[in-house]
């Protein structure tokens, strides 16, 4: 804080400065070719040569100093920049680990448990389809995870901690020189926000229809291809369908997984910066 201060009153300091002096220079040289005084010519000249002559050296040190004042700029810029970075970079370290799990539940609910032993958690698969998250309400199957508790649980978990953390990333980091992963952050929150259906879909979980569990019913519909309830939802036909939010989830899941990739793949050219 006290850094800033001062760099503040630092450049309002010159700022005076060169004003002073570039308004002394041009009163100066103005003064040399006004015809002020009684003097002869040997003397008006002697006096108009001289005004120049500090006209002149007035300018060449408001231009010096304007100089000095660029090149200070520029290298305190390169010093924020790199104080931005290595903040962003610091960040990652926990957001990195907050992705893994993110992406091990993502994959969990957009894999049905058939394929679920082809796990990448470097490259997640974006390329995956609205019956494909058939089995949502079944277990992770991983080793380290509730056995009893669905997939979805557990991704949404996961899905709290890294919004959080996304969010404290937004307002603790002024992304003056990194825009780009400012704009990836904000996509992905606006997204979350406006998409988000978790009470819905963990509401099901345990309500029953019909003698069944509602949560089998509705895995049966996901995977059922003979309705297409992704083209319903964009016709606007699906606003009061118990099936309403989990095509909202696959729009967003879509949305968000993309922009993650592009978030690492940033955070990958930081790391290479030689800023």
């Amino acid at each position: 804080m006290l850094i800033q201060v001062w760099r503040i009153i630092k450049k309002y300091f010159f700022n005076k400065v060169r004003l002073i002096l570039i308004l002394i220079g041009i009163i100066l040289i103005a003064t040399a070719f006004s015809r002020t005084g009684r003097f002869d010519e040997f003397t008006a000249n002697n006096i108009n040569s001289l005004l120049i002559s500090l006209g002149t050296g007035f300018i060449g040190i408001w231009i010096t100093i304007s100089f000095v004042q660029y090149f200070l700029d520029k290298q305190n810029e390169r010093e924020e920049e790199r104080q931005e970075n290595a903040t962003i970079l610091r960040y990652n370290r926990i957001m990195s680990i907050l992705l893994q799990h993110y992406f091990r539940y993502f994959f969990c609910v957009t894999t049905p448990i058939a394929e679920r032993n082809n796990y990448n958690s470097i490259t997640p698969n974006t390329k995956f389809n609205f019956c494909d998250m058939q089995d949502m309400y079944k277990t992770t199957a991983f080793s380290i995870d509730n056995l009893m508790e669905p997939a979805i649980a557990s991704f949404y978990k996961s899905d709290n901690e890294i919004h959080r953390y996304i969010h404290r990333m937004i307002e603790n980091i002024p992304f003056k020189y990194n825009m780009n992963i400012a704009r990836i952050l904000m996509n992905i929150t606006e997204i979350y926000l406006a998409s988000d259906s978790k009470d819905a879909i963990l509401g099901n979980m345990n309500n029953i229809a019909g003698g069944r569990k509602l949560s089998e019913s509705i895995s049966e519909d996901i995977k059922n291809t003979s309705n297409d309830w992704v083209k319903m939802f964009d016709n606007g036909q699906l606003q009061s369908n118990i099936m309403f939010p989990y095509v909202l989830l696959y729009k967003r899941l879509k949305t968000e997984i993309v922009l993650l990739n592009e978030y690492q793949k940033c955070i990958e050219k930081l790391k290479k910066s030689d800023v």
